[in-house]
């Protein structure tokens, strides 16, 4: 907090804008276009440019880039801050926050913790950029985050991204957020309450619930692993079971973006394929595995499973 406090009270006084970057981390090539076409699209928004890949958010983020926004919703109760721009009008508020007595006096407090809870506080709605804008670079931490967590990257940074026109389309969950937890290995179907909260259901059971039985989806599963040229070395590296899990959230996927979003198959399909999404899907093997195999490892991993996942998300938007 000692530390957040001084990066948050650098603000010049006729800042519009203040951006707070971590010292772990790397931005991609013109990241001060990138950053100033961000806010002209998001004024008066918070922006994050980085979440890690094995969050609720970065599943969000990959549903986003298949919709084609460039924004997506932060539905992780805790985020990470390692990159996080606020307008100065709220930067003055968080100063007063920080400074009132009783809030923070431990410096081990979390600047991220303290960070969105008073965003949560005031209904604000931080947001973060799809591509992210920049990675985390992985050191020894001094809270042993590297061995507790895992690697934390970004699920899709792109170290050369060209510059674009930001604009302020935002991917906000409609009702249902399949994710593969990091915490369990297991699927999850978050389904958002009235209120904001949320429930979370295995995803085989919200998809039983759809008339999906679990005996098709394993059948199904089987046949698309079955037909992959390394199906055996993927076998011998990974247990079904939790290949399963990871399949079954991108099918989920599919069958929320088509009755959520609208989105088809097809036009699924062909997103997946463009760049973002690309490195949005492709990161979700390794994200979900970050506390299992070793990075080489699980980056093979992701490149031979690259069609299954594909397969899985147009599978799942085909279903009726």
């Amino acid at each position: 907090m000692r530390t957040a406090r001084r990066a948050w009270s650098a603000m010049p006084g006729d800042a519009s804008h203040h951006l707070v970057l971590q010292d772990d981390v790397r931005g991609t090539a013109h990241l001060g276009q990138h950053v100033t076409g961000a806010v002209a699209a998001m004024p008066d928004s918070p922006l994050c440019f980085f979440t890690e890949w094995g969050s609720k958010t970065a599943q969000a983020v990959r549903m986003a880039a298949l919709c084609g926004n460039a924004w997506a919703e932060i539905v992780d109760h805790l985020h990470t801050s390692q990159a996080v721009l606020l307008p100065a009008a709220l930067v003055r508020q968080l100063q007063a926050h920080m400074a009132t007595p009783g809030v923070a006096d431990d410096d081990a407090v979390a600047d991220a913790d303290l960070l969105f809870g008073f965003l949560r506080e005031r209904g604000t709605t931080p947001l973060v950029s799809v591509p992210n804008l920049v990675e985390h670079i992985e050191l020894p931490s001094l809270l042993g985050n590297d061995i507790l967590r895992g690697p934390r990257h970004s699920p899709c940074f792109d170290p050369s991204l060209p510059t674009h026109d930001w604009d302020s389309g935002v991917w906000r969950p409609a009702a249902v957020l399949p994710q593969f937890s990091t915490r369990d290995a297991r699927s999850y179907c978050h389904l958002r309450e009235t209120g904001g909260g949320w429930t979370s259901p295995q995803t085989v059971d919200w998809l039983r619930e759809r008339g999906l039985a679990l005996p098709e989806l394993v059948e199904r599963f089987r046949s698309r692993l079955g037909a992959l040229p390394a199906a055996a070395r993927i076998r011998a590296v990974i247990a079904e079971t939790m290949l399963f899990e990871l399949w079954v959230t991108a099918y989920a996927a599919g069958v929320v973006l088509r009755e959520h979003h609208g989105l088809d198959p097809d036009t699924a399909g062909g997103r997946l394929r463009a760049p973002v999404a690309d490195r949005a899907w492709a990161s979700l093997v390794p994200g979900a595995l970050r506390k299992i195999l070793p990075l080489p490892v699980s980056h093979w991993l992701a490149e031979e499973l690259r069609a299954l996942v594909r397969d899985a998300v147009s599978a799942g938007g085909s279903t009726r």
